[in-house]
């Protein structure tokens, strides 16, 4: 009788799906709500590719129209820890979104899962390329 061991097939997360729900993990950066995050692949001024995370955040308190720099250093560090953590190879930029700038019909979209559609695609050609 010959016995046939096999290791269950795994599905390797998508690494921008880990910054993703990293950042929703962490509910709140310096004190302000993250509501939703999506990603995109985007080029600096330089040309060089990016991966460009929306971030909708709680409003800013009044009488400030946006939040204070150091949240936003602090965002932008927690997002480019985790890409590194998820071998992301792009830097990352990440773009505040005050929660009530958005219209209702985006505030009722879950935009935790979404991004470019094919982003993934990009980085696993970027994988082979390297």
């Amino acid at each position: 009788m010959t016995s046939v061991m096999s290791a269950p097939i795994v599905k390797t997360p998508d690494p921008v799906q880990g910054v993703i729900k990293d950042l929703l993990d962490k509910h709140t950066v310096a004190g302000v709500t993250i509501h939703q995050v999506s990603a995109e692949i985007g080029w600096d001024s330089d040309g060089e590719e990016v991966l460009r995370l929306n971030v909708v955040l709680a409003d800013p308190i009044p009488p400030a129209e946006t939040w204070p720099l150091g949240i936003m250093y602090e965002l932008s560090f927690a997002a480019n820890r985790s890409a590194g953590r998820h071998g992301v190879p792009q830097f990352v930029y990440v773009e505040p979104i005050a929660l009530g700038d958005m219209d209702e019909e985006d505030q009722e979209e879950d935009f935790s899962a979404e991004y470019d559609a094919d982003l993934a695609r990009r980085l696993d050609d970027r994988e082979d390329e390297e």
